[in-house]
């Protein structure tokens, strides 16, 4: 699969290294994004947060959509 966003803007096709997580689309690494994403657990009587957070990819479009204010 190739990058979405260098064929979007005629960019030389680089090879995708991810697939964003809102839309699906393949992105290189220079249009990868990366933030971090709260874990919860149902446990007991509430909601329990893990210590550890997990990786959210995202292409340039989806990171500026959900990014911004």
């Amino acid at each position: 699969m190739n990058c979405f966003d260098c064929h979007a803007t005629d960019h030389v096709s680089s090879a995708a290294v991810a697939t964003c997580r809102s839309c699906g689309s393949g992105v290189c690494g220079d249009h990868a994004y990366a933030f971090p994403q709260e874990i919860r657990a149902l446990t007991g009587l509430g909601v329990s947060t893990k210590p550890l957070s997990a990786r959210r990819i995202l292409c340039g479009l989806c990171a500026r959509a959900e990014h911004t204010r």
